[in-house]
């Protein structure tokens, strides 16, 4: 059975789980009455209700399957399967799965976690399989520093705190400090740091509803980026235009990191998204990308930077299409 056939399978049966649990106690109400009469009649049906009725999720299937997407991962699937393992923890206690159990489900739930880092829901198994696995001890360093590195990611900066003080870790990168502006916005939420100290940073909204701003998707440790950066700048007819109006946007919550790249390259304007969500109209997966927006909407975008020269002059174009070049300018 493929992937996918599984995970229709699963929600086929799913449906014909909730239907019979609906009709059961119609008929098992009408059969009681008529059980004296149609005894073996109704024997074969509370059978057959009584095994519809104790369907559960086949956690070692939902695990396999989730194996298998390791070679070639497809994202939504891996939603759909961790989605229908969450329904199977709910029903069933870990303390009664095997020790090999544990670990996969704890390796499915960070690659949940991983991919969707927004889901909660996932870093939370995630972490539920961590204690039961630390409970038989089977958990190493390692374990403990992914465990704080998947809070981080979710932005579950309280957990990750309580977390570190627990097993006593460095955890140096978990901001002490968290200050609020407007943050019960969702949209447009990011994380700023505060000057030199990467302990403290300001949770604030930024919008591109009015004037014209280019947005950098990036990692502060990705080469690709820098090489682009670097021949951006070293431009004189745009590098004035490109450091005024350039917005940096990261998902990695690597503060230390990201603070070396603002202070080399003399960026203003720095910033570790809060949630991808908060920016549904951007990819945060691919580096660099950049978008060029005029009044909130995207007139132009391009992703990578393989040919310099083609690569310059997608920068040109989008500059040109939100006003902040003239054509004429351009060569």
């Amino acid at each position: 059975m493929t992937q996918r056939m599984f995970i229709e399978d699963a929600l086929i049966k799913k449906s014909m789980f909730v239907t019979l649990q609906l009709v059961s106690n119609c008929f098992l109400s009408v059969l009681k009455g008529l059980k004296i009469v149609f005894r073996p009649l109704y024997a074969l049906i509370l059978v057959f209700l009584v095994n519809a009725n104790s369907f559960e999720g086949n956690y070692s299937k939902i695990l396999e399957e989730i194996k298998k997407n390791e070679k070639k991962p497809v994202k939504d699937e891996i939603m759909l399967l961790a989605n229908h393992l969450l329904e199977d923890i709910e029903k069933n206690s870990l303390s009664v799965k095997s020790n090999e159990e544990l670990n996969d489900g704890y390796i499915a739930f960070r690659k949940a976690s991983l991919y969707f880092p927004d889901e909660e829901k996932f870093t939370l198994a995630m972490k539920k399989f961590f204690y039961e696995r630390y409970k038989r001890n089977l958990t190493s360093d390692e374990d403990k520093e992914d465990m704080f590195y998947h809070f981080l990611e979710s932005r579950m900066f309280k957990e990750a705190d309580i977390f570190c003080q627990e097993f006593k870790l460095k955890c140096e990168e978990l901001p002490k400090k968290v200050k609020s502006k407007n943050s019960h916005k969702t949209k447009g939420r990011v994380i700023e740091l505060m000057s030199k100290n990467i302990n403290e940073i300001i949770v604030k909204n930024i919008d591109f509803e009015k004037g014209s701003k280019v947005v950098i998707v990036f990692s502060p440790t990705c080469s690709v980026t820098l090489r682009a950066l670097s021949k951006i700048v070293s431009d004189e007819r745009i590098s004035k235009i490109f450091r005024v109006n350039s917005i940096f946007l990261t998902r990695k919550y690597l503060p230390m990191e990201l603070l070396n790249f603002k202070n080399e390259h003399k960026m203003e304007n720095v910033y570790i998204v809060f949630k991808s969500s908060d920016f549904p109209d951007f990819y945060f997966y691919f580096y660099p990308h950049f978008y060029f927006i005029k009044n909130g909407k995207i007139l132009y975008e391009f992703k990578g930077w393989d040919d310099e020269d083609k690569s310059i002059g997608n920068v040109y174009m989008g500059l040109e299409k939100i006003g902040l070049l003239k054509s004429e300018k351009r060569k």
